[in-house]
């Protein structure tokens, strides 16, 4: 990640999956209020886990307060950001993920799973499939967002 603009660019262009099991979503219990607000850019990581590997830290990203998150009650959500502007779409949140479709069909809809929501903090995670140095594994890009 070269600067917190990645995070947009990610989160807009990634299309990810993800699951859970049983046990997990009771451990992960949300509630939808919390998420409502404007969220800064706090900071961001990115890790590689090669196949079998541990997962380490190869980068991080700091704190941008001009990227935002702004989640309405009404489920819609505006992203914006300095270098990129402004993306409008709905939101959905689960047991232990988030699902946002942006307006913008080039965008389309993308799901990452929330590592932690509170009243102050929102962690989502996102996660795929590549290599590093021609090695096989996992890329995870953790974003951490504060409330305004």
């Amino acid at each position: 990640m070269a600067n917190s603009t990645t995070f947009t660019i990610l989160f807009l262009l990634l299309t990810l999956f993800t699951s859970s099991c049983g046990k997990d979503d009771k451990k992960s219990e949300i509630s939808s209020s919390a998420i409502v607000g404007t969220w800064y850019f706090a900071e961001g990581k990115e890790y590689f886990q090669p196949n079998g590997g541990t997962k380490k830290v190869m980068d991080t990203d700091e704190a941008d307060p001009t990227t935002t998150l702004q989640f309405k009650s009404d489920g819609t959500v505006i992203s914006k950001n300095n270098d990129t502007g402004s993306e409008n779409g709905t939101y959905v949140l689960g047991a232990n993920t988030l699902t946002v479709k942006f307006a913008n069909p080039d965008l389309g809809t993308q799901t990452a799973t929330v590592l932690q929501l509170n009243n102050t903090t929102l962690v989502i995670e996102d996660k795929e499939t590549g290599t590093d140095d021609d090695v096989p594994g996992t890329w995870y890009y953790e974003y951490t967002y504060k409330k305004k």
